[in-house]
């Protein structure tokens, strides 16, 4: 079984498709997942990290949670999970 990502925006046209499906990584945590795709596209690698980190710009999100209320990059990924990948959002009404 595999993990789908899915990806919006700027981040589509890094990757240059809407979503992919890949087995999770070994040690099973987003972070190492997020490595993987940003070693197989370097544009994605910009957008998602800096100096290692993840930007605070990217938004990540495993199963509709996003990725900062549960354990960051340290989130367990498994078999079966929905990665999205999307820039940030503005708008609305004041």
């Amino acid at each position: 079984m595999s993990v789908t990502c899915d990806f919006y925006g700027p981040l589509r046209e890094a990757v240059d498709q809407k979503t992919l499906t890949r087995d999770p990584p070994t040690d099973g945590t987003v972070g190492t997942f997020l490595e993987s795709l940003a070693a197989d596209y370097p544009e994605l690698d910009d957008l998602l990290f800096e100096d290692g980190d993840l930007q605070s710009t990217a938004n990540v999100s495993v199963n509709a949670r996003h990725l900062r209320l549960e354990e960051g990059l340290e989130t367990p990924l498994e078999a079966g999970d929905r990665v999205r990948l999307y820039p940030p959002i503005e708008g609305g009404r004041l």
